[in-house]
């Protein structure tokens, strides 16, 4: 059931509630209640305007029942050149979960819960898993593409969320058989070796040259060290679907739940020298398998929520049986501040469960 009023939009999402308790049995026995929730609020932890206590205290004061506070998971940007990446890189880092300590954030989740008694306070992250370059740098070309193809994960320990993979954390890395192949610059580094250790009269290497040989090629074994493979990264253009399903199922595989955020968002802007730029995730939405589901509001409803949306397609393969899982929407606020470009209130999209 969706009301919408002048002010404020409230999604009423009863099935969610039943994955919130504890099973099917909780949910015939026990008394159930009507729960104001907002989604995605951001503090100064990460890129909000207010701190956590300030926020829940806004949303006390609205009568908010849970706030689902939603701090950027990662944000960091790094571009090298090649062929020698990882040495010679530009890095670019803001506050994000990672830095601030997972378990220092489900603490702080924990002490707000008991000091603005009847407001639970629950741990959730805004996870960019994936973004890619195209152009060069120092041309008008230069782009960051798909940062803001994002999800909202909720629900895990909190020791999975230190793992969830993105690329700025590596976690589409991984050790294979082709781990082996990037032990190659110790053979150049050893061939180095030899031609200052073996000097004849038909092959003799000046010194000069046989250093350079083995600083090359320990330039090549720091750049490919820790000797992981990468499935994806950020040098190789767009790949799909891939990294979102990776990070989909990694969120099922720990018990959580994982929302499209946004979906509908499309940006495209300058930022210094670079553009920024994403595609909105809505087609996405029906080639991924077993999210949670999407935010409707704001940046949800237009194609995605609309009746015959992708929101009806994919409820209707549910229905068929070519899903394991229906598909939920959610409203998100994505709070930040009350003094950014687009004025929010802080109660202004509400997910009643």
């Amino acid at each position: 059931m969706m009301i919408i009023t002048r002010k404020v939009f409230f999604i009423s999402v009863i099935s969610l509630a039943f994955v919130l308790l504890e099973g099917g049995k909780a949910y015939c026995e026990k008394a159930y209640k009507e729960v104001r929730a907002i989604v995605h609020v951001n503090s100064d932890i990460t890129s909000g305007g207010y701190s956590p206590e300030e926020l829940i205290a806004k949303a006390k004061d609205k009568r908010i029942d849970a706030v689902f506070l939603t701090e950027d998971y990662h944000p960091k940007w790094e571009y090298g050149i090649f062929p020698f990446q990882h040495i010679i890189k530009r890095t670019i880092q803001r506050p994000g979960l990672l830095q601030y300590g997972i378990g220092r954030y489900d603490k702080l989740c924990g002490r707000l819960s008991n000091k603005f008694q009847g407001i639970p306070v629950i741990m959730a992250a805004e996870v960019a898993p994936f973004y890619y370059w195209t152009g060069r740098p120092f041309r008008e070309d230069f782009t960051l593409n798909d940062w803001d193809i994002q999800f909202i994960v909720v629900g895990m320990a909190p020791e999975s969320y230190k793992k969830i993979p993105t690329i700025p954390n590596g976690g589409f890395n991984y050790f294979g058989p082709k781990s082996i192949l990037l032990l190659w610059p110790i053979l150049v580094i050893l061939l180095g070796a030899l031609t200052l250790k073996i000097k004849t009269s038909r092959f003799c290497f000046p010194d000069i040259v046989s250093w350079m040989i083995v600083a090359v090629g320990i330039l090549f074994l720091v750049q490919n060290y820790p000797f992981k493979v990468a499935k994806y990264d950020q040098y190789h253009g767009d790949v799909g679907i891939g990294p979102y399903q990776k990070v989909i199922d990694y969120v099922n595989s720990k018990g959580g739940m994982i929302f499209w955020s946004n979906p509908e968002a499309h940006i495209s802007k300058r930022i210094g020298p670079v553009i920024y730029a994403s595609k909105n995730a809505s087609e996405y939405m029906r080639t991924a398998k077993e999210y949670t589901g999407f935010a409707c509001f704001y940046e949800g409803y237009r194609t995605i929520g609309k009746p015959g949306g992708i929101w009806d397609e994919v409820l209707i393969e549910y229905c068929k049986g070519k899903r394991e899982k229906p598909v939920w929407a959610i409203g998100e606020i994505a709070f930040h501040k009350e003094e950014s470009k687009v004025r929010k209130e802080i109660d202004e999209v509400q997910t009643v469960l």
